[in-house]
């Protein structure tokens, strides 16, 4: 819930705020008359003078008001969460062995009113069951977080914050009757564990990490348990020798009663007096330092924690006083002796992380409505869970006995020499090594050196990737060339020859058919004047456009011989017909008066 104020606001203003009105409340705080506004007489439209109401006072326009608004938006949005669980709040059948044949599976928690009611429940049901933090109380809790006990809250003087007992359990119940017990998931509230909501599941959200596996039992043992005896006797050891030491520096102190004054004795400030009545009655008990004693005893007490955790000083980095003179294979094996338990560990954890990413699946497979893009290997693809299996298994890489980063470029270095010289001997299109394969190695070596983007040096390119080196063509090929070329060169000078000569006939035609045509004209005015008579202009015209017609299919004949020429190694085109020629018409001489 976000809650947004605007002060000042305008009718307008407040109207385009409440057009979006999906999942916001609106809540007008305060109306005002705008500042700096003052009213303003009202003008009759008919007569264009200040308007007169009926108290014979001129009448006023309102002031316009502001408005200080309050919007409250609910945002939904889903996202995967993962928590840490306390081990508090976890709670298991005794007799499980396992999550799969466990009876009941639950999470405890004290949440507060506001968040049971942004899940859904309502509010005046959940302050019934607001109690005591009793989790604040627990052995677990107080032991780990020593200063967080606390006596009393302040969650009375607000009710939203009040805290209520909530239980979220997953329970194998015959619910349906047909005597097989089906998963449920029951949710529960308050110290009588009211029941407020139940329904079927496939699924169990929790991922269980666990350092050493006891067989045959739901809890295994962790680093702690396996180290905290040694962790006492070592501390039993060294708060002797430190009692030995001050016991060393300064001794305790023999005197004869009554013959010493007790308070000097016991102030130890430096170079203070201590007064007795006769020489002799006070002094030192002088006591050896005894702790040396206690220091192979330490370090046999850090071997054994090494032993049992693999946590060695090889393991760690080498170390010169340990593994002088001593031979390469011998700080091999003290180095993988020392791994060995350390990886068996990482693998025993990888289990619970095989589980967590499970259950992530599981989550997003059920519950996106609708695909999204993302960036997978440096490239954005779509990725729409809807469609996927949501038991599909899931391999976990542990990425153990791989080396050190100088062993890998080490290795890569060689690679990539043998790729050079497969190159080299074998060309780039050699069936065994690719350009894209030898530039995958050399990205590699770039980020293995802690480059993170090796984009900046080299280029991706697929690991199918070819190169071709072009051919050089024969003295058969270049000759060929270039005879084809000379050949071009003259049919295209011929080509604008006869394209020259045909754009010079058609305009030759044309100035005939301009001379044509105007004679005509002229040959018409003169037997106009000469018998005072209209000539049919409309067979003229006809006569015009037939040798018009006649002359434009002798420039098309024209026009595909030249396109024939052009193309010599095409078929020829086939020719249009013909017209047959036959001599343009003489115009009809008219009639003179009969």
């Amino acid at each position: 819930v976000h809650t947004e104020n605007y002060t000042g606001l305008d009718d307008n203003s407040v109207a385009m705020l409440m057009q979006d009105n999906e999942g916001v409340e609106f809540q007008i705080e305060a109306s005002y008359p705008m500042p700096g506004a003052h009213p303003a007489p009202v003008t009759d439209p008919q007569t264009g003078q200040p308007a007169i109401g009926q108290d014979g006072q001129p009448m006023m326009q309102p002031v316009p008001l502001v408005h200080d608004v309050r919007i409250k938006r609910r945002i939904s949005k889903g996202r995967i969460s993962i928590q840490a669980m306390p081990p508090e709040e976890f709670l298991i059948d005794r007799r499980a062995r396992s999550m799969k044949d466990a009876l009941v599976v639950a999470h405890r928690s004290m949440k507060t009113v506001s968040e049971l009611v942004s899940m859904g429940y309502d509010e005046d049901d959940m302050r019934q069951f607001v109690t005591s933090n009793e989790l604040d109380t627990n052995i677990e809790y107080i032991t780990r977080q020593p200063l967080a006990r606390a006596i009393g809250g302040f969650d009375s003087f607000n009710p939203a914050l009040g805290r209520v007992l909530y239980i979220e359990a997953y329970a194998k119940v015959d619910f349906d009757g047909d005597g097989i017990a089906e998963l449920r998931k029951v949710c529960m509230a308050g110290p009588t564990f009211k029941l407020l909501h139940h329904e079927p599941v496939d699924h169990m959200p929790f991922a269980i990490f666990e350092c050493d596996p006891e067989p045959h039992a739901f809890f295994g043992l962790s680093i702690a348990d396996v180290t905290m005896d040694i962790q006492r006797i070592k501390t039993h050891l060294m708060r002797g020798m430190l009692d030995s030491l001050a016991q060393s520096i300064n001794p305790r102190m023999a005197i004869v009663e009554g013959q010493v004054n007790i308070d000097d004795v016991l102030n130890n400030e430096v170079g203070a007096i201590i007064r007795q009545r006769a020489p002799g009655m006070a002094q030192q008990l002088e006591t050896a330092f005894v702790g040396g004693a206690a220091m192979p005893v330490l370090d046999y007490m850090d071997m054994v924690k090494e032993a049992r955790t693999g946590m060695s000083k090889a393991s760690m980095g080498l170390d010169a006083d340990a593994l002088q003179s001593t031979t390469k294979a011998a700080v091999n094996a003290t180095i993988s002796a020392g791994q060995g338990q350390v990886e068996l560990l990482a693998r025993v954890l990888a289990e619970g992380m095989k589980q967590l990413f499970k259950g992530i699946l599981f989550l997003i497979v059920q519950n996106q409505d609708q695909g999204r893009m993302i960036k997978l290997r440096d490239k954005w693809v779509e990725m729409d869970p809807r469609t996927w299996n949501a038991n599909m298994d899931v391999s976990v890489n542990v990425a153990l006995g791989t080396g050190t980063t100088e062993t890998k470029m080490a290795m890569l270095s060689q690679v990539a020499a043998k790729q050079e010289q497969i190159l080299q001997t074998l060309g780039p299109s050699n069936p065994v090594v690719t350009i894209g394969q030898y530039v995958n190695t050399l990205r590699q070596m770039t980020e293995l050196s802690g480059f993170k983007d090796s984009s900046k040096y080299f280029n991706e390119l697929p690991l199918d990737f070819k190169f071709e080196i072009p051919q050089k063509p024969t003295p058969e090929q270049v000759l060929a060339e270039a005879q084809a070329k000379a050949v071009e060169a003259d049919v295209a000078k011929k080509a604008a020859e006869l394209d020259l000569k045909h754009q010079n006939d058609i305009m030759v035609d044309a100035r005939e058919r301009e001379r044509i045509s105007g004679d005509q004209t002229l040959k018409r005015y003169e037997l106009e004047l000469k018998y005072n008579t209209d000539i049919n202009d409309q067979q003229m015209q006809r006569d015009i456009a037939m040798g018009t017609e006649q002359m434009r299919r002798a420039a098309a004949v024209e026009q595909a011989m030249v396109d024939s020429m052009a193309a010599p190694q095409q078929s020829a085109p086939q020719q249009p017909p013909m017209a047959p020629q036959q001599p343009p018409m003489a115009p009809q001489q008219p009639m003179g008066p009969q």
